[in-house]
This record gives structure tokens, sequence and C-alpha cells, in this order.
């Protein structure tokens, strides 16, 4: 599902647009990224793109503890852009 439909499937609320990433979604975005962090990585944006910027500092929080360096950096820069 492209981001841009999620506002159409979710139920309205920040929290459902955050979960309805697939992780074979995350990982056609991020290849290089293992595939759980890519997928947090893909919650996240789609939960920057609803508005709930707490859960989306989380996801990316979890990211940049992970030993996936790929991922931190890219966690990183997410959150850089956050302020």
């Amino acid at each position: 599902m492209p981001l841009s439909s999620l506002s159409q499937q979710s139920s309205g609320s920040p929290g459902a647009a955050c979960s309805s990433i697939s992780s074979g979604e995350a990982d056609a975005l991020a290849p290089q990224v293992e595939p759980a962090n890519a997928e947090r990585l893909e919650r996240a944006q789609a939960c920057l793109d609803a508005g709930d910027t707490e859960r989306a500092r989380q996801l990316l929080s979890e990211v940049e503890s992970s030993d996936d360096a790929t991922a931190r950096s890219v966690a990183s820069r997410m959150r850089q852009g956050l302020g």
C-alpha cells in the first residue's frame, strides 16, 4: 500500500495509520536495512505523515538503538528533520 493511501484506509486515528505498513513494502523501500528496522522506519514515516510525531520518535529511537549502522543513520537523519 503506498503511503499516500494510508489516510484513505486508516480509521482516522494516527495510531491506525502507523501500523498500516507491511514489512514487504518496508523492504522494498530500504533494501540495505535489516527488515525489522526497515519496517520501523516506514512506520515512523507513516506516523510523521499522519501527524503522530511522538510515535515516530519512539520508532526512530528503537532503530537508533539497533546494531544496524545503515538504519541508525537513516533514523538519525529523520529525527534531525523533526527539529
